[in-house]
């Protein structure tokens, strides 16, 4: 099992260059950002699990399978 913050979430504080007000949380970055990190550890047909925010997250990744990599989602609270 792999745990991560979707960026600027949690304790993933966001970066000292970004300038303050121009974080977003769209669903294009929050997919965008996950579909990264498995691209770069490798990651295929993995399951994602997010609760919350993440939850709404995993329906959009579900919807976006084939882009993400991902092999299916438990989408929690979404």
């Amino acid at each position: 099992m792999i745990a991560f913050d979707l960026p600027d979430y949690g304790r993933s504080f966001p970066s000292a260059e970004l300038v303050p007000g121009a974080h977003t949380n769209t669903e294009e970055s929050c997919v965008g950002a996950i579909a990264a990190i498995m691209k770069t550890m490798n990651l295929k047909n993995s399951t994602l699990c997010g609760a919350s925010m993440a939850g709404q997250v995993c329906l959009a990744v579900a919807i976006r399978t084939g882009e993400v990599g991902a092999g299916g989602t438990i989408p929690l609270q979404g």
